[in-house]
């Protein structure tokens, strides 16, 4: 039943990430414009007058204003026989008068008219008016017919809120109330993981506002909706007219002869005191009443009008106050003015602008997104296309250059991805292979082969070669005809550096194969050490300048500045060393960057503050002494806190003791958390020896105080990457290999996928049940089997012994297709894992577990 209901919410997910960007490409696009016509129309009484001085509004005058009845009586007959429908009047001294002009049916909408409020002189229309009229017409109605119109507008309202929700179901994150990860963004983040920032972190901000503008379209789209409303609110209006309603001759009323407004107006002035706007509706019959809506000097919007009909004679008809209306008629006079942002003032209206230019920026970045994906795609099948010979081509077999390559890391793929890329641009045909499909026995069938292979562990091949290693040293063949050159990657701190490489080396030469060039061994801090390489594919015939941009293109991962957050015991009273977990945030206080599930955190440790000192003053210098060196400015403390501490030096001797300075090698972490949980989280032993703490552990775990920066940079780590089918997962691991396990789980778990099986290992129950409370919520979800081993209780065992009892179990759920990933020492738990899996699959069995992808290591 677990693994149903994980699969239905890995099935939901996948199918709500389609629908997401299908609407969001088709809908959005529509969207964008709504966004960039509603922006526009933020403004549009500023944009107006800036446009038109002399028109909105005329110079101040000593004398004061003309009253309606004054201005009505000044200004005569219109052109053309307009006649007006609706007089606005401002407080404002020198704010023109705005006449709205009444239009046939059928007719074009007429624009305004202004006329200056001391003279009655005719202004004329506003520059500009006739522009913001379309650009309304394109916000409400996408420029149709105004019922069909209206509804696609509301469509598009609904489409809006189906993104918001759909985008807020895909990112949400495991620690939903920490606000780093729903508002912060680095702008230093490239590529992507840029765009992919812009568009969850500008859409957060914005999701209050776009419920707000939603919400309110689709209240004006659709008659059902806002009957519905009306009726919430107790306001019963007319119905709508159809637009052939409109079209059908009106009887014609007696027009109003030049009607005398001053006893009405003595009678307003009489009844209202004191107001800010007022907007005169002059009687369309003879004997009609003079409608006045007014707001009062402190009203909070400008739909919070009040309603007096006065007949011409003074007399009083009608006198209906805001305030005295019920509440739901009150909250519907402000869906406008909140649509517009003009509720509260400035501000907010700026915050509403900023978040309709939000759409186009959204669908800019989200088209980008999808464009960029389809181009990785296509880029990835024609590099497939391009490295795959395809039949009949002119040069023949023996021709053939094998580039075959062996990762743990996606290192040496990259690099042999490049290696073939250039033989290719200098005309030369190119297979590029993996180990993990090669058999021995075809490399006689090339000529020349290059080997870009990794060494994992203490000189183990990475564990989708281990099959053809194991099969390369069973092997009996000539290989008199081949010449290869050999890549080898590793890392300086393993004793057997490149050993795989210097293996399959050996084993190269032992049957007759004839070297290219000497092998070319490359640690991961030396990008440099790979010019030899790239240089001696001239001899393919690659050109100088493709040589040129190859060898720079190999950059390590960035060192970025991380502020140490906090720091808790996991294991208090174990009889172990100590087990913390520590949270890290980049020190900007920017957005975290995206690394993948599995990944690594490498860590530049620092040696103790006071043993820099005590060794630097022990010969002689001063700790402070600021000096330069490679370009950068530094105390010599801050020099030798990352700096391996020379044996031997001359004191006093600043000039020699600087040419000694060699970087401290980077320790490699499993993050424990994912980029959802809004913080980088390690889980480091602190691990004690004859000499003291570990110089990385003591630094992470005692010495970097909370609130210090550490220089980190992320690691890729595709071979323990996380499967995000429908299929088993095994997790095993022990002590901090809990790290790396927690990161693929949390995964699994935010994808709703279950049938996860955990065996971990430690030493006590009492002490040492590590992140109980989080494993008992899965359990209890049902996303989790948990089986704790620990070694030091009575009855304790080892994992691998646990294994061996649940030998039936693991058989059945690798029959079922489990993939199985181990995190924690090489040396006992995960050697003794492998053994066990020999033991049930023979070596080849466990080759082609891991050929498959299917047997993911983190171990050290």
């Amino acid at each position: 039943m677990a693994t149903l209901f994980s699969g239905a919410r890995a099935l939901v997910r996948w199918t709500l990430f389609q629908l997401h960007w299908v609407v969001g490409i088709t809908a959005g696009s529509l969207l964008m414009l709504i966004g960039l016509s509603g922006a526009t129309l933020s403004f549009e009484e500023e944009w107006l007058a800036a446009l038109n001085p002399g028109v909105l509004s005329v110079p101040q005058r000593s004398t004061p204003a003309l009253t309606p009845p004054q201005l009505l009586a000044a200004l005569g007959p219109l052109p053309a026989g307009q006649t007006i429908g609706t007089a606005i009047f401002s407080a404002t001294p020198g704010h023109s008068v705005e006449l709205l002009l009444k239009t046939p049916p059928g007719a074009p909408k007429a624009l305004p008219l202004y006329v200056d409020p001391y003279s009655g002189q005719l202004l004329g229309t506003a520059r500009g008016q006739a522009f913001f009229d379309w650009v309304e017409r394109l916000h409400r109605f996408l420029l149709l017919p105004r019922e069909p119109g209206r509804v696609a507008a509301g469509i598009l309202s609904i489409c809006l809120l189906w993104l918001i929700a759909s985008g807020i179901y895909l990112r949400w994150p495991r620690q939903p109330l920490n606000w780093r990860v729903w508002l912060s963004f680095n702008p230093r983040l490239k590529g992507r993981p840029f765009l992919w920032a812009l568009h969850a972190v500008v859409a957060t901000w914005a999701l209050p506002a776009w419920l707000l503008l939603a919400s309110t379209g689709i209240y004006w789209s659709f008659d059902a909706v806002r009957s519905t409303v009306d009726g919430w609110a107790d306001v019963k209006r007319a119905p709508r007219m159809k637009p052939e309603g409109r079209n059908k001759p009106e009887a014609k009323a007696e027009p109003a002869a030049a009607p005398d407004l001053s006893a009405a107006w003595q009678r307003f002035q009489d009844t209202v005191p004191a107001w800010r706007e007022l907007r005169l509706r002059l009687p369309e019959r003879a004997g009609g009443a003079l409608e006045i809506l007014w707001l009062a000097p402190d009203a909070a919007h400008e739909r919070q009008r009040n309603s007096i009909q006065i007949a011409l004679d003074g007399e009083l008809k009608k006198d209906q106050r805001f305030a005295e209306q019920s509440a739901g008629k009150r909250a519907l006079a402000a869906i406008y003015p909140l649509h517009m942002g003009r509720y509260f003032g400035l501000p907010v209206r700026i915050l509403m602008m900023l978040s309709a230019l939000a759409l186009p920026l959204l669908g800019i970045s989200g088209w980008l997104l999808y464009l960029r994906r389809r181009r990785q795609q296509r880029d990835a099948a024609a590099q497939r296309k391009a490295l795959t010979p395809s039949a009949g081509a002119g040069d023949t077999e023996e021709q053939t250059i094998l580039v075959a390559w062996a990762s743990q890391s996606g290192r040496a793929e990259s690099l042999a991805l490049r290696t073939a890329a250039a033989l290719q641009a200098a005309g030369r045909r190119v297979v590029v292979k993996s180990l993990a499909g090669l058999a021995p026995l075809e490399l006689a069938g090339y000529p020349q082969a290059l080997f870009v292979v990794s060494t994992f562990g203490e000189g183990q091949a990475p564990d989708q070669a281990r099959g053809f290693a194991h099969a390369l040293e069973q092997a009996e063949l000539s290989l008199a005809d081949l010449r290869f050159a050999v890549l080898a990657l590793g890392n300086r701190q393993y004793a057997q550096f490149c050993a795989f490489g210097q293996r399959l080396q050996a084993s190269l030469l032992q049957f007759g194969a004839s070297p290219l060039q000497p092998l070319t061994p490359v640690c991961d801090s030396e990008p440099q050490a790979l010019e030899p390489w790239f240089q001696g594919l001239s001899r393919f015939g690659v050109a100088a300048d493709t040589l040129d941009r190859l060898a720079p293109a190999e950059v390590a991962p960035i060192w970025q500045d991380w502020q140490l957050q906090q720091r808790d015991l996991l294991n208090p009273g174990s009889s172990g060393e100590p087990l913390f977990e520590l949270s890290l945030l980049p020190a900007s206080a920017a957005a975290l960057p995206a690394w993948q599930p599995g990944a690594l955190a490498q860590i530049q440790p620092q040696h103790p503050p006071l043993l820099v000192e005590a060794f630097l003053r022990a010969h002689g210098f001063d700790p402070q002494q600021r000096c330069q060196h490679a370009g950068t400015t530094r105390s010599l403390a801050e020099w030798f806190a990352t700096s391996v501490l020379p044996a031997s030096c001359v004191a006093g001797d600043v000039a020699a003791l600087l040419q000694q300075i060699e970087p401290l090698p980077p320790r490699a972490y499993s993050i424990a958390s994912i980029r959802e949980d809004g913080v980088l989280q390690l889980i480091v032993r602190q691990r004690h020896h004859a000499g003291g703490m570990g110089l990385a552990s003591g630094f992470l775990t005692a010495h970097c105080p909370l609130g210090g920066t550490l220089a980190l940079r992320l690691q890729p780590n595709p071979a323990f990457s996380v499967s995000l089918e429908s299929r088993p997962c095994v997790f095993i691991g022990n002590g901090s290999g809990i790290a790396g396990l927690r990161g693929l789980l949390r995964e699994r778990v935010r994808h709703g996928l279950g049938d996860n099986w955990l065996v971990f290992g430690e030493r006590q129950r009492a002490s040492d049940s590590l992140c109980a409370s989080e494993f008992d919520h899965w359990i209890a979800r049902g996303l989790l089997e948990l089986d704790r081993v620990f070694s030091r209780d009575a009855e304790g065992a080892y994992v691998q012994d646990f294994l061996r009892q649940q030998a039936p179990r693991l058989r059945a759920l690798l029959e079922r297709g489990a993939v199985i990933h181990v995190c924690g020492s090489l040396q006992g738990m995960a050697a003794g894992v492998d053994a066990l899996l020999a033991e049930l699959l023979g070596q080849d069995g466990v080759a082609a577990l891991a050929a498959q992808g299917r047997y993911r290591r983190d171990v050290y």
